[in-house]
Parts: C-alpha cells; sequence; structure tokens
C-alpha cells in the first residue's frame, strides 16, 4: 500500500520482530517519563517494565502489534488490547503505545495505524478508543488530533 509516497505493508508483527520493537518502546518510552517517574528507575527496570506492558496487551483480548514494514524493515508499529473503561464500564480499545522510525514521519503513517487498529478495536465491539501523550511529547499530540482523537481527561500528578 502506498502512504505518503511510499510503498508500505501492513501486517501482524511476528516473533522475530518482537526484541526490536520492544527495545524501541523501552528507549523512546523512557524519554517520555517525566521526572518524577524516573527517581529510583533505572533504564534497565524500565526496559523490563515495558515487555512486562508488551505481554499484558497481547495477553488481554483483542490484544494485537500490528507493524508497518518498508522492504522487510519494520518502520512503525502500534500497540493496543480492548478493556473495559474504567467509569463507564463500556468496552475500549487502549492503545499502549506506537512509534514511527523518525525518517518516515509527517506522511500519515501514524494515522494509517491509528486507523487500522480502530477498525480491528470497532470490529470487536470496542465503542472508542484512548491513549496517554506526555504532555511535553506535542507530535504525537498532533498525530493523535490528525486520528480525530481530542483531550477529553487529564492525569495529574505529584509526589508524595
Amino acid at each position: 500500500m502506498g502512504q505518503g509516497g511510499l510503498s508500505l505493508t501492513f501486517r501482524s508483527a511476528r516473533p522475530e520482530d518482537m526484541a526490536g520493537i520492544v527495545a524501541t518502546s523501552a528507549e523512546t518510552g523512557w524519554e517520555q517519563l517525566s521526572a518524577r517517574e524516573r527517581e529510583g528507575v533505572t533504564p534497565e527496570d524500565f526496559a523490563a517494565r515495558v515487555a512486562g506492558m508488551f505481554h499484558h496487551a497481547l495477553s488481554a483480548p483483542g490484544g494485537a502489534l500490528l507493524v508497518a514494514e518498508d522492504s522487510g524493515k519494520v518502520v512503525g508499529y502500534i500497540l493496543f488490547c480492548l478493556q473495559p473503561n474504567n467509569l463507564t464500564g463500556r468496552l475500549e480499545g487502549f492503545f499502549f503505545d506506537q512509534f514511527v522510525e523518525p525518517e518516515y514521519r509527517h506522511r500519515g503513517l501514524a494515522q494509517e495505524l491509528n486507523a487500522r487498529a480502530m477498525e480491528r478495536c470497532a470490529g470487536l465491539g470496542a465503542t472508542g478508543v484512548s491513549l496517554l501523550i506526555a504532555p511535553h511529547n506535542g507530535d504525537s499530540q498532533k498525530a493523535a488530533r490528525r486520528s480525530g482523537f481530542k483531550v477529553e481527561r487529564l492525569i495529574f500528578s505529584r509526589p508524595l
């Protein structure tokens, strides 16, 4: 499928994709943590938590990891599953993590991954989807808005 002048294929992740994707997620996720969240946590501890997050999401109902591939190389992915909304109980998709290689950004790839994940979630009975983005991650916020997401709630935190 052509996407922004690219010739990409989209597929479910394969076992041989996992190590690289989880490593990328741990590396980029560490950069998104606030100073409070980093306190007392090493990058190695965080990487182990990220691996656990992938296991959790992929073991949950509707859990999937979709990848975008260019000439055999994974250049983007989205990790999601279904879960009940904490306030309404309705089944929703939750996007745990998404990444697009920097040289593939600003070409609609994030929107395509979002659209494919939303289609899967809707097909499984989800009534909506949600995701979390760090407040300083403007690029991800723009990508989410381009996919039709809007801010519904804000999470506030503080150290104790």
